[in-house]
């Protein structure tokens, strides 16, 4: 009996236990070319150094939702900018490229990965027609402004698009605020904040 009331008590201890654990992240990192130095991690809700010994360094925290933070080294311009979640995430980079760091682990970060992917061809196009603004007359003005008009409407239904496939994806809430301004109403609005999984109610 006495056993069996130890045994209860054991598996209360870890049950509350799980209940408690709080979401962090951790950023595993290696940087090749160099062996020491500061190692910033910036962010919304972030601003942490750490040093880098042997070419490698680590960040621990938490977060309240995903953010969009950068790392950089001390005394360097260069950065890599990336969403940053709680999860394990590993970091390769190189001192001289670290915009070109390799980050795995963090699902909206692949998943941003993907979305300007979709999002560069609009890039391209808005280029494009700004390059034929500068020897445009009126009437060309007003030609090209119905174009801008007629490449932003396309890119919104991209975008919409992104946020049908992906509804879990909490870039869904940064880039439904980014087009709000093309819904004719709260209720259009509304109809796409509907299509999001539960778990970004909070943030909606």
């Amino acid at each position: 009996m006495k056993l069996y009331y130890l045994m209860c008590l054991a598996i209360l201890s870890i049950s509350c236990n799980k209940l408690t654990e709080i979401p962090s992240y951790v950023i595993k990192g290696t940087i090749d070319g160099i062996s020491s130095g500061r190692i910033i991690l910036q962010g919304s809700a972030i601003n942490d150094t750490v040093f880098i010994r042997n070419g490698k360094f680590e960040f621990k925290g938490t977060l309240e939702e995903p953010c969009l933070a950068k790392i950089f080294i001390d005394g360097k311009d260069n950065i890599r900018e990336f969403y940053l979640e709680n999860s394990i995430i590993e970091f390769k980079g190189n001192i001289d490229s670290i915009d070109k760091s390799i980050i795995t682990g963090s699902r909206t970060e692949d998943e941003r990965i993907l979305y300007n992917n979709k999002m560069y061809k609009f890039n391209e196009k808005y280029a494009e027609i700004e390059k034929k603004y500068e020897n445009a007359d009126e009437i060309r003005e007003a030609e090209l402004d119905l174009l801008y008009e007629k490449v932003e409407l396309e890119q919104v239904n991209a975008q919409i698009q992104f946020i049908q496939e992906n509804p879990s994806s909490y870039l869904c809430i940064p880039i439904l605020w980014g087009i709000d301004w093309s819904f004719n109403s709260t209720v259009e609005y509304n109809k796409y904040v509907n299509l999001l999984d539960t778990s970004l109610n909070k943030y909606a």
